[in-house]
């Protein structure tokens, strides 16, 4: 895999895109209650590391040297473009029926914030690995 990040490099970075988009949410939705069960400790564990496979899975593919070429005039753009993409997709993918029963401006409204949602998944890819490099953690084997 030629110009592909290390395995440890990609892990790193996928927790970090985890723990920094997930736990605003998770506290946000936990801290409101007035006691925390084990029960909720287990509910909220596996949602790290499934969240950090999910954003692997969709950026390693866009991490070669077919993607730096391609994205050329771009490449700075690169994650927020995969983020927005996949995640436009996947409300696309999901909601078809439901979108096209309300009109054209609900689905515009739906398909605007998955956009927005996946630019910041995607601005976090990208500054998380930049954060990685910067302190020294090597992104090449």
């Amino acid at each position: 895999m030629i110009g592909y990040p290390s395995l440890h490099f990609v892990v790193l970075q996928g927790l970090l895109v985890a723990l920094l988009l997930a736990t605003p949410w998770l506290a946000l939705a936990f801290g409101q209650r007035l006691k925390v069960t084990g029960t909720d400790i287990a509910l909220l564990v596996p949602i790290y590391p499934a969240f950090a496979i999910v954003t692997v899975a969709i950026f390693l593919p866009f991490e070669g040297d077919w993607a730096d070429m391609a994205f050329r005039p771009i490449l700075t753009l690169r994650p927020i473009i995969v983020g927005s993409a996949a995640v436009v997709l996947g409300t696309v993918l999901t909601q078809w029926r439901s979108m096209s029963s309300r009109g054209l401006s609900e689905a515009a409204h739906r398909l605007g914030a998955a956009f927005l949602i996946g630019a910041l998944w995607g601005a976090v890819w990208g500054i998380s690995g930049w954060a990685l490099s910067s302190m020294g953690i090597a992104g090449n084997g």
